[in-house]
């Protein structure tokens, strides 16, 4: 049975894909091993972008909501689990409407990069 496996190498980063698999004989023996290796880091690398993409705010870096539910059934989990308190801290931007209204979008993308960066 092949035996598949993921690898990143120390230096340089990059991530590899490796397979074994079993050369039988007649009498269903192992005799040997045959090894092919993949360089997957393009792969990975997109990976990661796409994940970042669908996890966090590309303007202000924050998590999205998406996120924000699965780290607070992580957080309620965990809280139950242990029997320790859980406090949720809930920020409102007051009239950002009004915001959008004077200054355009552009001036509410950095309303909201400075709330977020503070």
């Amino acid at each position: 049975m092949p035996v598949t496996f993921e690898f990143e190498l120390a230096e340089g980063g990059r991530v590899y894909c490796g397979t074994y698999i079993p050369d039988i004989d007649a009498a269903n023996e192992v005799v040997g091993v045959y090894g092919l290796i993949n360089d997957i880091s393009e792969q990975k690398d997109v990976e990661n972008r796409l994940r970042q993409l669908a996890q966090f705010d590309s303007l202000t870096g924050l998590a999205n909501r998406s996120r924000f539910d699965d780290k607070l059934a992580e957080a309620i989990a965990r809280s139950e689990r242990t029997g320790q308190s859980l406090a949720l801290m809930f920020l409102d931007l007051d009239d950002f409407k009004s915001i959008n209204d004077t200054f355009g979008h552009q001036g509410g993308d950095l309303a909201l990069q400075e709330f977020a960066s503070a």
